[in-house]
């Protein structure tokens, strides 16, 4: 009812996608009017793996009778000849299609798209002799088509490659880096099989127990150490000799013969490196003992540089294994080493392969790779569809690991023999319709073993006729490309910028370029400091107070169109109690980076005593909260075009004169005195010019600094927030 009241209409997108479950809830919140409007293609629906089916779109049609129909055949992205194989191929799909179905109940209905653009596109299979050969074949293949400067190439970002799974696209990856090609692999699991992150849970294994030789023998060979080949040998060979764990022998080295000085020294050190972290580890909350392995060993400032593109990905899978701990110890406040260790080895035991967020920033003059799930709703001028042969794509069809609740799987589709097959022909017609400009379909004859591969059915279905084997057994990738066209060295790639920048990032880059691009470019994990979470803890509950303002005034709001007039009469009814707050406060405190147990409890009686001022100055002011947390996006124009520039606005009050309040919340106390400087202003003069972009008239513009209660308010002239625009630009041409 709450959701029903607050939104008007409905729409989904993606309808072919929903299950039985996701039906019903749709239908109930679109009830009693109906103001639904649902997005479909059975043709792209390729998530049957969880539940969905297009039977949903049929029941629609019955469950909503006076539905209006329209069908968008108009096609802005591909050319007409893509269009037409992608539709006449999707055809052998019937009659398990919308389409044929509706024909068949005398219901006209065609399907076919019309392109807007009138020049014929690429469609061509190549067929090589080996993987080796085929993976070979798409790098040659894009680098000519980008030296060839054949319209619309723009770069390298005009390319991407499409696997049917995760796996496929190692080699390519591989070569890729090889060649000297900028990429980005759009994984989305295989965290904990990356070198850098066995590394390091092979370190935390020898925490949890130092006998736990392969772990150590794995942390020994670490190339910050240094340890050579020689003293590795020696030290296993004493190990199995006297019958003891490999920990054993490294702490008895100076017992062990043929073991060069620096070698015996150096495992002397990472012995009590170890030594040290294992005591850490039994009291240490994990994100500290994370950060403190990183910087002890050496390993953080080994990648600090982030000259290459392996130390580049290494930094952002530190980052990802990161961020899994600091969930982990959110979840479990109390949690350990080896609680965390526990948990992975269930989730490896499992099959989890850790997953992959894909957040981080990228160069977009870059080759995508990815799985032709991920890559629905995109779009590429050229779409390389690779592995090509049977049981690679379409797949073996596999039973379910565990299978479906009832209530999630919609009615079954109609005798169809080969529900597999279809959706695998679905996830083609998919790959096939994200091509701009053309699409180059690989296969090869080989993929290790004996026996040649067959290659996939649907290039026969495509029209194409049996290949002419090319490649002569395994291509040489050399450094440049067939007309001497020099290719970018992989060692010294550029570091990409952000695709959008937030004032926190402008100001750290004009403090110390050198700061910004550790933190913001390399991203590489830093040291916390008590007023970092002592000021996310405080936002947290403020904001936790103002969505429950927020919420109490919208249930007011409510009833005085209701029944319930006379039972709020008073403003004070809207408000949460001061002991509410006091609440919200222990529910967000972050209780991590206070260097000592005093220092915690003096964070925490000031947060308490700073939240006792807000409540009483809120609860005599009794300001008309508009909105908590707003997200906003403005461009500013730069030498490179428009740039977007991301913020939140702490809290939006109604102003009693007309207009809003735009309130930024300080956990200090007030620093500026009576004349406010330009640079004291800048924060919240861009808020200013985004609130104002959205329509907003901003009356005045205030620092609420909580640790006092005192407050600064002003509002922007005009000639303040063009010398803040100017500000930014030319900070934006500098960082670029």
């Amino acid at each position: 009812e709450r959701t029903r009241s607050a939104f008007r209409f409905l729409l989904v997108d993606e309808f072919q996608d929903t299950n039985s479950s996701q039906y019903e809830l749709i239908k109930l919140l679109a009830a009693p009017k109906n103001n639904m409007t649902i997005v479909c293609d059975d043709d792209q629906a390729i998530f049957r793996w969880r539940g969905a089916s297009f039977e949903n779109i049929l029941s629609f049609k019955s469950d909503f009778p006076e539905s209006r129909e329209v069908v968008l055949t108009q096609n802005y992205r591909s050319p007409q000849n893509i269009l037409d194989a992608a539709y006449d191929f999707i055809q052998l799909n019937n009659p398990n299609r919308l389409e044929h179905r509706l024909r068949e109940q005398g219901v006209s209905l065609s399907k076919k798209l019309e392109s807007n653009d009138p020049l014929p596109g690429v469609l061509e299979h190549n067929h090589c002799a080996t993987l080796d050969d085929e993976v070979a074949t798409v790098i040659e293949r894009m680098i000519k088509l980008k030296e060839s400067g054949t319209p619309p190439i723009g770069g390298w970002g005009d390319f991407a490659i499409l696997v049917r799974s995760n796996d496929a696209a190692d080699p390519f990856v591989s070569a890729c880096a090889h060649a000297g090609i900028p990429h980005r692999f759009l994984a989305q699991k295989g965290l904990y099989a990356k070198p850098i992150i066995i590394d390091l849970i092979s370190y935390f294994a020898v925490l949890e127990n130092a006998h736990d030789s392969p772990a150590l023998y794995r942390v020994l060979t670490w190339p910050l150490w240094n340890v050579s080949h020689a003293a590795l040998v020696e030290l296993t060979h004493a190990a199995h000799k006297k019958g003891c764990s490999l920990w054993k022998i490294c702490v008895e080295i100076d017992l062990v013969p043929d073991i060069e000085a620096n070698d015996r020294e150096q495992i002397r050190g990472i012995v009590g490196i170890l030594q040290r972290h294992g005591s850490v580890s039994r009291s240490a909350r994990l994100p500290l003992l994370f950060l403190t392995i990183l910087k002890d060993t050496g390993l953080l400032a080994s990648l600090g540089s982030g000259e290459t593109t392996e130390t580049r990905e290494n930094l952002q899978y530190i980052n990802e294994f990161f961020a899994k701990i600091k969930t982990f110890q959110e979840q479990v406040p109390s949690g350990r080493l080896t609680d965390f260790m526990t948990l992975l080895s269930f989730e490896q035991e499992s099959g989890d392969e850790g997953s992959l967020s894909n957040s981080g920033e990228y160069d977009p003059d870059s080759v995508t790779i990815m799985t032709i799930h991920g890559s629905k709703g995109l779009e590429f001028p050229y779409v390389f569809l690779v592995n090509m042969v049977d049981q690679r794509f379409p797949t073996r069809e596999r039973g379910d690991g565990i299978p479906l609740p009832d209530a999630l799987v919609s009615a079954p589709e109609s005798a169809s023999e080969q529900p597999h097959l279809e959706e695998e022909r679905r996830l083609m017609y998919v790959a096939l319709t994200r091509a701009q400009r053309g699409v180059y379909c690989f296969s090869a004859e080989h993929y290790g073993g004996v026996r040649k591969r067959k290659r996939s059915q649907f290039l026969s279905e495509l029209g194409f006729e049996a290949p002419v084997v090319s490649g002569q057994g395994g291509l040489a990738i050399h450094g440049t490309n067939g007309q001497g066209g020099a290719v970018v060295d992989s060692r010294t790639p550029q570091l990409p910028l952000p695709n959008s920048f937030s004032f926190t990032q402008l100001a750290a880059f004009r403090t110390c370029p050198l700061q910004y691009k550790f933190a913001f470019l390399l991203r590489i994990p830093v040291f916390g400091k008590p007023m970092l979470s002592f000021g996310k803890s405080i936002h947290t509950t403020l904001q936790k107070f103002g969505e429950q303002v927020l919420e109490r005034s919208w249930k007011i709001q409510q009833d005085l169109f209701g029944s319930k007039t006379a039972e709020y009469t008073e403003n004070e009814r809207s408000l949460p109690s001061r002991e509410e707050l006091l609440s919200f406060f222990e529910a967000s405190w972050i209780d991590e980076w206070y260097p000592s147990r005093n220092i915690h409890d003096e964070y925490r009686e000031k947060g308490k005593k700073a939240l006792g001022l807000f409540y009483d100055d809120f609860s005599v002011k009794k300001p008309t909260v508009k909105a908590i947390e707003r997200d906003f996006t403005i461009k500013i124009a730069a030498r490179n075009g428009l740039i977007p520039i991301k913020g939140r606005i702490d809290r939006l009050d109604q102003h009693p004169e007309g207009g809003v309040e735009i309130v930024d919340y300080k956990t200090g106390r007030s620093k500026i005195a009576e004349k406010i400087a330009f640079a004291d202003k800048e924060q919240l003069l861009l808020y200013q010019i985004a609130a104002e972009d959205i329509g907003e008239t901003v009356s005045q513009l205030t620092y609420h600094y909580l640790e006092d209660g005192s407050r600064v308010s002003f509002l922007g002239s005009a000639q303040e927030k063009d010398r803040l625009k100017g500000s930014i630009s030319k900070t934006l041409e500098e960082l670029r």
